[in-house]
C-alpha cells in the first residue's frame, strides 16, 4: 500500500519488507504483548513495545521485549543483516 511504501522509503526500509497494522489488537493478543494498566484508578489493556522479526518461513527469527526506542532502528537493521548472512 501507498502509506507503507512512503513509511519505507521515509526510514529506508527494505522494501520486500512487509509491515503489520494491528488496528484490532488482534495479532497483540496472538503474540501476549498486552497488559494490563492502571492509571488513575482504571484499568486499561496497553501495549508492551516489542519488535519481532519473522522470518519467510514464517517463524520467529528474534525478538526484542520492552523496546526502548532510542537505538532501536539500527539494532534492528544490524539483526535484519546478520540474519541475511
Amino acid at each position: 500500500p501507498l502509506v507503507l511504501s512512503k513509511f519505507s522509503r521515509k526510514f529506508s526500509l527494505d522494501p520486500d519488507l512487509i509491515l503489520l497494522s494491528d488496528y484490532d489488537s488482534k495479532v497483540a493478543k496472538m503474540y501476549g504483548v498486552l497488559e494490563d494498566k492502571e492509571y488513575s484508578g482504571r484499568k486499561i489493556k496497553e501495549i508492551t513495545r516489542t519488535t519481532y522479526i519473522i522470518g519467510p518461513d514464517r517463524k520467529v527469527k528474534f525478538v526484542w521485549p520492552r523496546v526502548v526506542p532510542k537505538n532501536h532502528p539500527q539494532d534492528v537493521r544490524n539483526k535484519l543483516k546478520q540474519l541475511k548472512e
